[in-house]
């Protein structure tokens, strides 16, 4: 059976949910999880805030590609993750690793799981507005490391500074940061 290929129709066939999380960007009180898009375009993970009117929407806030990580490695895995920012304010992020079982759900990390050998360059950025940065995920497994597939989601983080974007009378607009998640599959072999 060929493992690479498997793993890839997992991905494919996994929920929306799961490969995004969640999405709050600039956003009023009285916004709704309905109001948000995400759609996977030339290999990238795009979201975006519908307009209030359905007959046009905003261009995307955020590219990222690729929307997942599927690789072989026998000690060592590289990958280039690039983020696109298509909004005129900066945004930062934070980057961490969740070791997961194969349906995606969270487990302890040890030795044997992939947090431990888990390198970013860099782990927290920041991207101007219409601009992009490329990050760095390596794995750098040591030999005696677990011949199996492993499976782990990597935990973008936008962090928002000044939440409150204005005040006026008992309507508060405030921006929330956002979290995504990108699934990672490395199988592991001789």
């Amino acid at each position: 059976m060929n493992t690479k290929c498997t793993s890839n129709r997992l991905l494919h066939s996994l929920p929306h949910k799961l490969l995004l999380s969640m999405l709050l960007l600039v956003s009023s009180m009285h916004s709704h999880a309905d109001d948000f898009v995400q759609t996977v375009d030339n290999g990238s993970l795009i979201v975006s805030h519908q307009a209030q009117q359905h007959d046009e929407l905003p261009p995307a806030q955020l590219g990222i590609s690729p929307p997942r990580i599927v690789s072989d490695a026998t000690t060592r895995a590289d990958h280039a993750i690039t983020f696109y920012n298509y909004d005129d304010n900066p945004k930062t992020m934070e980057l961490t690793l969740i070791d997961t079982d194969e349906h995606f759900n969270p487990i302890d990390s040890t030795a044997q799981t992939l947090k431990a050998w888990t390198i970013f360059a860099p782990k927290d950025f920041s991207v101007q507005g219409y601009g992009h940065q490329t990050m760095r995920l390596s794995f750098r497994l040591p030999s005696d490391f677990p011949k199996k597939t492993h499976y782990a989601l990597l935990s973008i983080n936008q962090h928002i500074d000044n939440p409150i974007v204005s005040q006026t009378g008992d309507m508060t607009t405030v921006k929330l940061g956002s979290q995504y998640f990108m699934p990672i599959v490395i199988n592991v072999h001789e």
